[in-house]
């Protein structure tokens, strides 16, 4: 898949976590999209599952009004210093630790493949992507 295909699936299958991607851009940070890192997409896409899943463990009426809002809404994916940085509307506690954890993960994953990694050069390499001295 390239990075249009990964796109769309996340945008496709998480329309309410990613709703302020058709945002205008003066609001939300959104609508730059995500970051050319395709090795990142299974941990993007776990954590965009888990937050989901957190988010439908809230009460109706916060479900209602925070679907109109954005509240609890991804606000800004990137990548910063060879790291992933999820960015979101409000987050719970739980949802802060959810977060952490996927930015974590990406900080030993292959920004190419998704293998195992080590940062070099502020992005992480396998041993097959990296430099020859992995």
């Amino acid at each position: 898949m390239n990075r249009k295909d990964l796109q769309d699936k996340l945008l496709n299958d998480f329309p309410r976590l990613y709703m302020q991607y058709s945002w205008n851009k003066r609001d939300s940070c959104m609508p730059y999209g995500f970051p050319n890192v395709p090795g990142w997409f299974d941990i993007l896409y776990k954590l965009s599952q888990d937050l989901e899943a957190e988010f439908q463990k809230l009460p109706d009426n916060i479900k209602k009004h925070a679907a109109k809002n954005g509240i609890f809404a991804a606000s800004q994916v990137k990548q910063k210093f060879g790291r992933l940085r999820f960015h979101m509307d409000h987050p719970t506690p739980e949802m802060r630790t959810i977060i952490s954890a996927a930015e974590g993960a990406s900080c030993a994953a292959c920004f190419i493949c998704g293998a195992d990694g080590k940062q070099r050069n502020m992005s992480v390499y396998c041993s097959e992507h990296g430099p020859d001295d992995l």
